[in-house]
């Protein structure tokens, strides 16, 4: 039987771009599969990180039922996107603790899988081939666009730790430093700073920097022991004279009580927590949103709610939308594929 398209479809368009019949074509809202013309081959299925690709014919997973799992763990790290995962491998390479990830989504790699490249400022890699460092330059830009509303400081930070990451990136495997080229951001075009840009990118298709991040990352998360659970959302944050010892969690089967010496929360973005996302800026609330990768049904600020029931305080007011990436593109888009005003 043919293949469809649930409605947790984000519109990346690779599986367009990856079907070997050129089964699905783009409808105004999301890819469709042309029932006549599709071969039943799966490549869609595979290749989607939502999960949205599936096959009619195709038998039920049955689900195990199982009593409240007991586990421990050092580091506890909420959420396996790009950050979390790269937090958790960090941590498992440079400290050998024990370390457990949780992720509500069936796949890993969150937003990061979907990019195309990353800006890296004074990263060895750069310096090596002589290439200028356009930190300075490029942070001076970035506060006068946002009005110097930013934390100088910790903009700096953000900024300077872009190349101690890639440079540790270039270290945890064999060549990784030569996975790169010479190259521009994608935004900047031909005359921005140059920064590494992964050979292999494939515009449209799968094999961009994020694709292939999110995988090195699971490798060295995969040869330091530590354990993801995919499909399990964290529910509750346990807390002990003020501090986080651990968390309560969910799969379709049944609890989980995990206790651990440190949590990183990693959740990802709240676009689509309709509630908070009108209290931080009801102008975008009141907008229309088109299918996007920056919309994906798992942003739903599971952070802030877990955060917010331990106890910590959220400044709402210092919280604003950043219009782009870290997402795929599609060519014959607008850079802002966010929104349209009603």
């Amino acid at each position: 039987m043919p293949y469809s398209i649930l409605d947790s479809c984000v519109a990346c368009l690779k599986c367009v771009a990856e079907c070997p019949a050129g089964a699905i074509r783009v409808t105004a809202d999301r890819p469709e599969i042309d029932a006549a013309a599709c071969i039943a081959c799966g490549t869609c299925a595979r290749i989607c990180k939502e999960n949205a690709p599936v096959d009619p014919s195709g038998a039920s997973v049955r689900i195990e039922t199982h009593a409240t799992i007991e586990k421990e763990c050092d580091v506890l790290v909420l959420g396996g996107g790009g950050a979390g995962l790269a937090a958790a491998a960090r941590a498992a390479y440079r400290t050998g603790l024990r370390v457990i990830v949780l992720e509500k989504q069936q796949k890993t790699g969150g937003g990061a899988w979907y990019a195309a490249d990353f800006k890296v400022y004074n990263s060895r890699w750069q310096r090596e081939r002589g290439i200028p460092d356009a930190l300075e330059d490029s942070l001076r830009k970035a506060m006068d666009e946002t009005y110097w509303r930013l934390d100088p400081q910790l903009a700096r930070s953000c900024f300077e730790a872009t190349g101690a990451f890639f440079d540790w990136l270039c270290d945890t495997g064999e060549n990784v430093e030569e996975e790169f080229r010479k190259g521009t951001y994608i935004f900047d075009g031909p005359d921005g700073p140059v920064i590494p840009v992964f050979k292999k990118m494939r515009r449209g298709r799968q094999g961009g920097a994020g694709r292939f991040v999110t995988d090195q990352m699971l490798t060295l998360c995969k040869e330091t022991g530590v354990e993801i659970l995919t499909g399990c959302r964290a529910t509750e944050l346990l807390a002990e004279d003020g501090r986080v010892i651990g968390a309560l969690a969910e799969d379709d089967g049944g609890g989980y009580r995990i206790r651990c010496g440190a949590c990183i929360l990693a959740t990802g973005s709240w676009i689509e927590d309709p509630e908070f996302l009108q209290r931080v800026d009801p102008r975008f609330a009141s907008m229309e949103k088109v299918r996007s990768p920056h919309r994906s049904p798992a942003y739903t600020g599971d952070g802030l709610r877990l955060a917010r029931q331990a106890g910590v305080l959220l400044d709402e007011e210092s919280m604003c939308l950043r219009l782009m990436g870290p997402v795929f593109m599609p060519a014959d888009s607008t850079p802002y594929p966010v929104f349209r005003a009603m």
